[in-house]
């Protein structure tokens, strides 16, 4: 059980096959798929998506934790799922909105995804994103610029929920406007 103290150790419950092998120090791609094979037998790792498992079964996973980790690259979640959770608009979204480098939709373990593309220079200003030792988030206020920056046509369905001075400033820092 001693490969499995040190994924506990790390913090983490979602590892790549590259986390794995890095982390038990195994070189040899055969020695890591028939551990990680038996370890999925045994019940000790859970295949979320290709290449990704868990030391937790996946219906206790965060799905936002799960959409970070299949995208492999830093993103962030924002748009109308944020804007869902904050109340400005009142229809019901059903999947998770990320920003990325790369544009992808795909649904996993009954959640659906979206990603949209953001270019570099926006992507990585990280004004108005949080992390509070989970996912990265974004607040209001950059959910609202970052829709802005797709849709200047949005309709939200209770404005006045938003500091619109705070989304100002945030469009010019990141360089939306």
């Amino acid at each position: 059980m001693y490969s499995i103290t040190e994924l506990v150790k790390t913090g983490n419950q979602l590892f790549h096959t590259a986390d794995l092998a890095v982390i038990w120090q195994i070189n040899k791609r055969g020695t890591l798929y028939t551990r990680i094979y038996r370890y999925i037998k045994r019940g000790i790792l859970f295949p979320i998506h290709k290449g990704l498992y868990s030391i937790i079964p996946p219906e206790k996973l965060d799905p936002i934790k799960i959409g970070q980790a299949v995208n492999h690259g830093y993103c962030y979640l924002t748009a109308e799922k944020v804007l869902e959770s904050h109340g400005v608009i009142n229809r019901r979204v059903e999947g998770y909105t990320f920003v990325g480098e790369k544009n992808k939709r795909f649904e996993l373990l009954g959640n659906r995804y979206s990603f949209r593309k953001l270019k570099k220079d926006y992507l990585y200003r990280n004004i108005g994103i949080s992390a509070d030792n989970g996912p990265f988030v974004s607040s209001l206020e950059r959910a609202v610029a970052d829709i802005l920056y797709y849709n200047r046509n949005f309709n939200f369905d209770h404005p006045n929920i938003i500091n619109w001075d705070k989304v100002k400033k945030i469009q010019k820092e990141v360089g939306y406007i």
